[in-house]
C-alpha cells in the first residue's frame, strides 16, 4: 500500500513473531561478543498487542527520488520467497466493542467457547459486532450445547481458514449444523475417556482450545472433569519453551510464573494450579481446577494423601503426579479385608542392591478380575498400577493361592493415602519378536544351524512378495503394525 511517498508492507502472521534484541558485552578477558536477548515487545507494541495481532505492518519512509529504497526492500523480500501483492488500502480506526468480552452465560460451556473464539485475537474481537452477540445470546438461551459447538467450529474452521469471514453468518451456519446433528461428542467416547478443556499459554497470548478427548485419571474420575482444565506452556511457534541465555529465560518464564501464581479466570470461574503428571512436567504442562463451594485445590490434595513429610518441592510435585497419570479403575481392594499386604524388598545381604524395586505381586484370581474389568484377554502377566500412594508393577504369583490378594513392596509405597481403588496404567500384551544381529549371534553360539536363519529369511522375503500380489497377505502383515489403524476392518468393509 502506498500513500504519497510512504509505503506500507503488510505481513500476515502464522504465529506471533519472536523478538530479540542484540547487545554487545565484554567477557573477563576483555573480548567483545554479541548476545541476543529475548524481548516480548516490539517498538511501541506491548506483549498483549503482539499476541493479539495477526498482521505486521511496516511503514517505509522512502525519500529517494526514484523510490530505490522501497524497490530494494521488495526485491529482497521476493528473493527470500515472499509473494508481493500491490493494493490500495484504507485504514479506519473503529471503536473496539468490549461490552461482550466478559459476557457470562448460564451454561459455562458457552462462556468457555466464546473465550476460545475471542482468543484468536483482533481478527475476531474487532469484528464481533452487536448483531453477532445478539444471535449468540438467543442461541445460548435456546440450546447451549449447540451454541457452544457452533462457536468452536467458527473458531477452528472459519476464522483459522479465513480471517475476513462474516462472524454472524458463520455462527448461523454452524448453529444449523449443530441443531441438525443434535448430540454431544461425549456420547461417542469410550467409558474411560472424557473431554477436557485445554489452554495454550505463550509469552504473549493465551489460546483457549476446544475440549479434547483424554484418558481419565484418578482425580478427574473422582471429582468430574467440568471444573478441570489442562494448561500447556509453549513458545510463540507452539514448540517447547527454550532460551539461549539467562536473560531470555527470565523473560519467558515470567509469564509462566504469572499464570501459575495468579491462575486463569474465565467468567465466574477462577482456575488455580493443582498439579502435574510426570509426562506433563516433561512437556511443560499442568492441571488447573476451578474451586466450588465444597471443593478447593487444597481439599483435592488432602484427598490424595498425606505428603506433609515431603520437604523437596520436586519430590512433592512428583508424588502428586501419581494421581494425574492416565489410568483405568479396575477393582477395589482394601487393607482392612486383608486383600493388601506390605512385604519387604529382596536385597543383598548388605542392602547395597535391591532386586525387587517397584515390583509387587498379585494373585491369579484377582488378576483375572482385573482383566475382566478391563476387557483384556488373555489375562496379562503383569500390570503397571497406581494404588493409593503406591506405584509400580504387579506380577502374577500362583503361590498366593485362590484368594484376592496383592502384595506391595516397601519400595512401591511413596506416601500414605486412603484411596483404595486399584488403578491400571498399562499391562503386558503379546508382541512380535524380531531377530537382530545380537540374537542371531547368541543363537548361533548355542548351536542353532545357520540353515535355520536362511530359511527364516527366505520365508520373510516370500511374505513381502506376496504382499504385492495378494490382499490377504498385505492385510495380515499390516495388522501387526502399531499405527492405531484397523486394517482388517478396512479390508472387510471394501
Amino acid at each position: 500500500s502506498r500513500d504519497g511517498e510512504d509505503t506500507t508492507l503488510f505481513f500476515p502472521l502464522n504465529t506471533v513473531p519472536r523478538c530479540f534484541k542484540t547487545k554487545t558485552n565484554t567477557n573477563n578477558l576483555g573480548e567483545q561478543y554479541t548476545q541476543e536477548d529475548r524481548i516480548l515487545s516490539f517498538c511501541s507494541c506491548p506483549p498483549d498487542i503482539m499476541g493479539s495481532s495477526s498482521v505486521l505492518a511496516v511503514d517505509i519512509a522512502d525519500s529517494s527520488p526514484d523510490s530505490s529504497v522501497t524497490e530494494d526492500v521488495l526485491h529482497r523480500l521476493q528473493k527470500v520467497g515472499f509473494d508481493i501483492y500491490f493494493a490500495s488500502t484504507k485504514v479506519e480506526m473503529t471503536p473496539t466493542p468490549t461490552a461482550h468480552f466478559d459476557k457470562e452465560f448460564d451454561d459455562f460451556s458457552v462462556t468457555y467457547a466464546l473465550h476460545c473464539l475471542l482468543s484468536r485475537g483482533y481478527k475476531v474481537s474487532d469484528r464481533a459486532l452487536p448483531s453477532f452477540v445478539s444471535s449468540l445470546e438467543a442461541a445460548a438461551r435456546q440450546d447451549p450445547i449447540a451454541a457452544a459447538s457452533a462457536l468452536h467450529q467458527v473458531a477452528d474452521v472459519w476464522v483459522d481458514r479465513d480471517c475476513f469471514c462474516d462472524l454472524a453468518e458463520a455462527l448461523q451456519a454452524e448453529l444449523d449444523v449443530a441443531r441438525t446433528v443434535g448430540q454431544s461428542d461425549a456420547d461417542d467416547l469410550p467409558d474411560h475417556y472424557v473431554y477436557a478443556r485445554k489452554v495454550v499459554v505463550t509469552p504473549t497470548q493465551m489460546l483457549f482450545l476446544k475440549p479434547e478427548p483424554i484418558v481419565e485419571n484418578r482425580v478427574v474420575r473422582e471429582y468430574g472433569v467440568d471444573n478441570f482444565m489442562r494448561v500447556a506452556f509453549r513458545d510463540e511457534d507452539f514448540n517447547k519453551l527454550t532460551a539461549p541465555n539467562p536473560n531470555s529465560i527470565k523473560c519467558i518464564t515470567s509469564r509462566v510464573k504469572e499464570v501459575l501464581r495468579g491462575g486463569i479466570r474465565i467468567g465466574r470461574r477462577h482456575f488455580e494450579y493443582l498439579g502435574s503428571s510426570n509426562s506433563q512436567m516433561r512437556e511443560h504442562g499442568c492441571w488447573m481446577y476451578a474451586a466450588t463451594d465444597r471443593t478447593t485445590t487444597s481439599n483435592i490434595r488432602a484427598w490424595m494423601g498425606d505428603l506433609s513429610h515431603e520437604r523437596c518441592v520436586a519430590t512433592y510435585v512428583s508424588r502428586l503426579g501419581q494421581f494425574f497419570s492416565s489410568s483405568r479403575d479396575a477393582v477395589t481392594v482394601s487393607v482392612k479385608d486383608r486383600s493388601v499386604a506390605l512385604i519387604n524388598d529382596i536385597k543383598t545381604s548388605k542392602g547395597g542392591y535391591t532386586f525387587s524395586d517397584g515390583i509387587g505381586k498379585i494373585s491369579v484370581p484377582l488378576a483375572e478380575k482385573v482383566a475382566k474389568a478391563l476387557g483384556a484377554s488373555p489375562v496379562p502377566s503383569a500390570f503397571q498400577i497406581r494404588y493409593g500412594g503406591c506405584k509400580g508393577v504387579l506380577a502374577q504369583d500362583p503361590t498366593l493361592g485362590n484368594t484376592d490378594l496383592i502384595q506391595i513392596r516397601k519400595s512401591m509405597k511413596k506416601f500414605e493415602s486412603e484411596h483404595q481403588t486399584l488403578e491400571i496404567n498399562s499391562m503386558t500384551t503379546p508382541g512380535v519378536l524380531s531377530l537382530n544381529r545380537q540374537a542371531i549371534t547368541l543363537l548361533s553360539g548355542l548351536g542353532v544351524p545357520d540353515e535355520e536363519f536362511f530359511k527364516l529369511q527366505e520365508r520373510v522375503l516370500n511374505q513381502l512378495a506376496q504382499m504385492l500380489l495378494m490382499d490377504g497377505a498385505a492385510v495380515n502383515a499390516l495388522s501387526f503394525t502399531r499405527v492405531g489403524i484397523n486394517f482388517r476392518g478396512l479390508h472387510d468393509s471394501g
